[in-house]
């Protein structure tokens, strides 16, 4: 199993053959929410649809489906069944009041079909001072196939603030 530094990026290849996998997020701060943008080549939400979140859990195709646990957050992704539009999927996790510095630990892993672990991102809130959402991680294509990047960045306003970054709306 790999550990992925921040601003680390790697082929998704190194770790999962083919384009099914499973991305759980967990997380120690209560009321905290996962989410998962779908975005285009310029890094936009251009369909409201492929934000994934407590409301909304899977998008339209069901090439990614969202489970929400408490403090975890299972995603099952089909990457050869999104649309070409799709360009990247970025993972989140955001609250309404608490800082991410409240965190304990926050571990992305990323799961082969059979349930098996190979890569993972784990963050802490001492990384963190009064942001209120994280980018954790993305799967994004590439011309050599899709890729993992741990990102690792944090947003003072919240989800709010990271939808209106990536060009979308409150649904």
């Amino acid at each position: 199993m790999t550990q992925l530094q921040p601003g680390e990026k790697r082929s998704l290849s190194d770790f999962i053959s083919g384009t099914r996998l499973r991305v759980q997020v967990t997380h120690d701060l209560p009321q905290a929410d996962v989410s998962v943008f779908g975005l285009d080549g310029e890094r936009q939400l251009r369909d409201d649809r492929y934000f994934m979140f407590y409301n909304q859990l899977s998008s339209p195709g069901q090439e990614v489906r969202l489970q929400l646990d408490g403090s975890r957050a299972t995603l099952d992704l089909d990457l050869g069944a999104l649309p070409p539009g799709i360009e990247r999927l970025v993972f989140v996790i955001s609250h309404d009041d608490a800082p991410m510095s409240r965190l304990g630990q926050l571990r992305l892993a990323v799961q082969d079909p059979q349930g098996v672990e190979r890569a993972a991102v784990v963050l802490g809130g001492t990384q963190f001072t009064a942001e209120r959402a994280v980018m954790i991680a993305e799967l994004y294509r590439h011309t050599s196939g899709w890729r993992l990047g741990s990102v690792a960045q944090g947003f003072q306003g919240g989800l709010d603030s990271l939808l209106g970054y990536f060009g979308g709306r409150w649904p």
